[in-house]
């Protein structure tokens, strides 16, 4: 492991980066490069924003009060969305928000604000799309459920028992040069000023110990591991699937050629790039934390040759096919509030490009067919990322899911 790393902080791919792995109760860490631009050494003791990590921990904390009678999973909270399709991004409040997180405060009620402020911006179960206000809203009635802030039923229902000793979500109190950061000044690293509201979908910090804990804390046998957050593989906690992977309340996955599920979560914040990989049929994890925006490639190989390294297994290759319509046909304007996505055929392949409507800011990206109605796309900055377009009850295109996000066609 320890060369792994080295080498990655060595080129540049990383200001520094830290890999850790569970067997059971064995755990080991690697650990090179610094802590930020310019910042201490890293360590593996070292606390990390993890970034959207945080998602299967606020899942976790959702089904954990559930169990105990505090909050109905099913019950509809916004015009009959429900915790747990929110949870599963299929709630319809979409992938961002226009508004200002940070105007709603650093208090308590700051979940409660943007609770009141929130609407379905498509209808409810749609279409699976990828986002963070549906964490937002979830954890805003985490909170009610539990009588406290987020963060302090995070840290009660879900740290405490998993035994993530260094783990929190409260704001950062402490020296922040021991903190990773992602700014020449530690104090403007970009963790710090996270907006409190945002703190459900990404706000929570973790040692790589903390991180296999609480994977370890799912397994059959673990504190959590009869929630059925994470399910068999077999039933429907994977009820949606994109990209080659399967996606649950928290987790993405995929299934080994023997049918191993090996489950997990990625995070991207500001300059920090993570990923956790988790087995529980093996009682293996695998986690790896980095500084850089150059990292996430890295960061995202590393875990799989990790998890190969460990446990023999293998994603298997996605398989290129027969496309159901020509590439004209997928033609057209694709819409959502935050994107507008102009689809043209371009020889062999389709040319994507997105535009930011409120900034008039476009990217394109090429998107080579695949199967079926999927493309992978390049010169996107990670690997395998699928445009697909869904069908309609009638078989009619009506959406495009580039990069994990849906977008309805209006023209």
């Amino acid at each position: 492991m320890d060369e792994m790393i080295k080498a990655a902080v060595d080129d540049g791919r990383a200001h520094g980066l830290v890999l850790g792995r569970r067997i059971g109760d064995r755990v080991e860490t690697a650990a090179a490069g610094l802590r930020g631009p310019g910042g201490a050494a890293l360590t593996a003791a070292t606390p990390f924003p993890v970034a959207s990590i945080t998602k299967p921990a606020t899942a976790t904390l959702l089904h954990a009060l559930a169990a105990r009678g505090a909050l109905d999973l099913d019950a509809p909270v916004l015009h009959g969305a429900s915790p747990r399709s929110l949870l599963r991004h299929t709630g319809g409040v979409g992938p961002g928000w226009r508004g200002d997180l940070a105007a709603l405060g650093h208090g308590d009620d700051a979940l409660a604000r943007y609770a009141e402020r929130t609407d379905l911006i498509e209808p409810l179960g749609a279409s699976w799309s990828y986002g963070n206000p549906g964490y937002w809203l979830a954890g805003h009635h985490a909170a009610v459920a539990a009588g406290t802030s987020f963060e302090e039923a995070l840290r009660e229902h879900v740290l405490a028992p998993a035994g993530m000793e260094g783990a929190d979500c409260r704001p950062w109190a402490d020296d922040p040069t021991a903190l990773a950061h992602d700014d020449t000044d530690p104090r403007r690293s970009s963790y710090l000023a996270m907006p409190r509201a945002r703190v459900p979908s990404g706000g929570m910090r973790a040692t790589v110990a903390d991180v296999l804990a609480f994977a370890a804390a799912t397994w059959p046998g673990g504190v959590f591991g009869e929630l059925g957050v994470l399910g068999s593989g077999a039933d429907t906690a994977y009820a949606e699937a994109y990209g080659g992977r399967l996606w649950g309340p928290g987790w993405e996955a995929w299934r080994a050629a023997d049918g191993t599920i090996v489950a997990g979560h990625s995070g991207v914040y500001g300059g920090f790039r993570t990923r956790l990989w988790s087995v529980p049929a093996r009682r293996t994890a695998v986690a790896v934390l980095a500084v850089g925006k150059g990292s996430e490639n890295t960061v995202l190989g590393l875990a799989l040759r990790a998890v190969e390294a460990t446990t023999g297994l293998i994603e298997p290759p996605l398989e290129s096919g027969p496309m159901r319509e020509p590439l004209s046909g997928y033609a057209g304007v694709y819409a959502r509030d935050t994107a507008r996505h102009e689809v043209e055929a371009d020889g062999e392949s389709l040319r994507v490009r997105t535009v930011d409507p409120a900034t008039g800011e476009s990217s394109v990206v090429t998107a080579r067919p695949l199967a079926g109605d999927a493309f992978l796309t390049e010169g996107t900055h990670a690997p395998g990322r699928h445009v697909e377009f869904l069908r309609g009850a009638d078989g009619t295109i009506t959406h495009i899911r580039p990069g994990l996000v849906a977008a309805r066609r209006i023209g």
